[in-house]
Order: structure tokens, then sequence, then C-alpha cells
């Protein structure tokens, strides 16, 4: 009985047959009803979290409502989403204080961290600023004179005048 394996008085059945997912087609679902408010569905979204539970109460896809969202009313749109995403950080910092374990403080840096990524992305405020300064010394050097710096000759960097007239002389 040794040699027996544990599992081989398992019965196992036939696999089920996975089917592939199909994309829904322009259509039922993804028509916007002629009678939807952007204005009232822009409210709805500030007031009541998920997009996809107000393109469910509205018999639409959550893509669709997005879509469609962004093409009507681009500019509320994106004040929506910059308004949501100030909220979500704000409901990060707020878990980070209340956590009581690793895991709810873990959850809400992630929390935070999403509030903070997109606001970098939507609002020009939160962006990260990449700003290069470079400052550029100036350098004045005025005929006749040389910078004590110079004071021994370098042909590289000072030549006087004459002096590149000598070598033009030289060379002939």
């Amino acid at each position: 009985m040794e040699h027996i394996r544990i599992d081989e008085g398992i019965k196992r059945g036939a696999k089920a047959k996975l089917t592939p997912m199909r994309r829904p087609k322009e259509g039922k679902g993804w028509t916007i009803p002629e009678d939807l408010d952007p204005d009232a569905v822009l409210r709805e979204y500030l007031s009541s979290g998920k997009t996809s539970g107000i393109a469910k109460r509205h018999g639409v896809y959550r893509g669709a409502l997005t879509r469609w969202l962004q093409k009507v009313r681009p500019a509320q749109w994106k004040e929506v989403q910059v308004i949501r995403a100030l909220c979500t950080k704000e409901d990060g910092t707020e878990e980070i204080y209340d956590s009581a374990s690793a895991l709810q403080l873990s959850r809400a840096r992630e929390l935070r961290r999403a509030g903070e990524w997109d606001l970098e992305r939507l609002s020009p405020d939160y962006a990260p600023k990449q700003e290069i300064a470079i400052t550029i010394p100036e350098l004045v050097l005025r005929f006749g004179q040389r910078p004590a710096a110079l004071a021994q000759p370098n042909p590289i960097i000072d030549l006087p005048a004459d002096a590149v007239q000598r070598e033009g002389e030289e060379t002939k």
C-alpha cells in the first residue's frame, strides 16, 4: 500500500472547455441613449464612485460611457478626474493614519500612490518640475590686456594678433 499515491483514488472528470472571450461590437451597450444628460452623469460620477456602476444603471458599457463623456465634455471630464484623484490621495493619507495592521498600511500607501500618479498626469499643478539650470561664467577679454590667469603664454587659449601674424610669416 505504501507504493500507491494518495491522489490515484480521486476520480477526475473531463476538463471544461474554455470559450474565448469575445469583444463586444458596436450596438447594444455601446450606444448612448439620446436623453442621457452628460452633466448629470458627471455629478453622479463625483458622488457615487465607480464608473461601472453608473454605466450599468444607464444600460451601457463602461468604456462607451467614458468615451462619450470624454468627447462631449472634455474639460469637465478632466476636472472630475482631477477631483477624484485628489479624493483618492486624501483617502489613502487618512487610511495611513488609521491603519491597524501592515496589510491596511500597505493598501493605504498604494491608494495614496495611485492618487498621486493620477494627479501628476492630469494636473499641471502636481506635475514634477523638470527644470535644468545651467550657469555659464562670463569671460571678458579686452584687447591689449591679459588676465592674470592667462599670464603664461598659451597658444590654444589666447594668441595676440601680432603672434598670429608672426607664425604666418615664419611658414612662408
